[in-house]
Parts: structure tokens; sequence; C-alpha cells
């Protein structure tokens, strides 16, 4: 059984691998037009998500959420949890219905 220190070194780990893959898709490959201005707000709100639960994990050894409805039995979550899921949306509604194959090719290919 792998012990918490583990998990921690995995999850730090692989959130420094991601925000570095989200800067540099960011600063890089993101064409600076007008068209892909709603990518860059979501690479922000990726960013800004996986940073603040980094933080906490680093510095307090576990994420902290503070978001409870007891009305509806929801889960609890933070503010970086609401921006990875807003990202992630926005993302998924904006490949489906605004981003053409061209658009990727200019960001992945070019």
């Amino acid at each position: 059984m792998e012990s918490y220190r583990e998990r921690r070194s995995f999850f730090v780990f692989f959130t420094l691998i991601v925000l570095c893959l989200i800067a540099y898709l960011y600063l890089k490959r993101i064409p600076d037009e007008k068209k892909f201005r709603p990518m860059d707000g979501i690479c922000i709100l990726f960013f800004a998500g996986a940073l603040g639960n980094f933080i906490d994990r680093v510095f307090r050894n576990y994420v902290v959420d503070f978001f409870y409805f007891k009305l509806i039995d929801f889960p609890v979550f933070n503010v970086a949890d609401i921006y990875v899921t807003v990202a992630a949306f926005a993302m998924i509604i904006l490949g489906l219905f605004y981003y053409k194959e061209e658009d990727y090719n200019k960001i992945f290919h070019d």
C-alpha cells in the first residue's frame, strides 16, 4: 500500500508538469489573435486552479475545501476547483462549437 507521502509527491510532480505545459501553451503556442482570446482565458483558469490547489498541497499537505451546500448534499469544493471545472466546460464547448480543425493546426502544428 502506498503511503500518503508517495501520493502527495506524485500530485506535486504531476501538477508541476501540468503547470509547465499550460504556461508553454499560453506563452508560446496560442496565436496572438482575437479568435484565441477565449483559449487564453481557459489557460489562465486552468493555471490558476492548478496553482491554487498546488499551493495548498505543498504548504498544508492537503487541499482546503470550504464550499458546502447542505441543502443539496453537493461535494465540498474550493475556488481552485471552480476554476478548473469552468475551464474544462468552456474548453469542451469551444472545442465542439467554436474552434475548427485549422485553428487547432495553428496551435499544435505551426
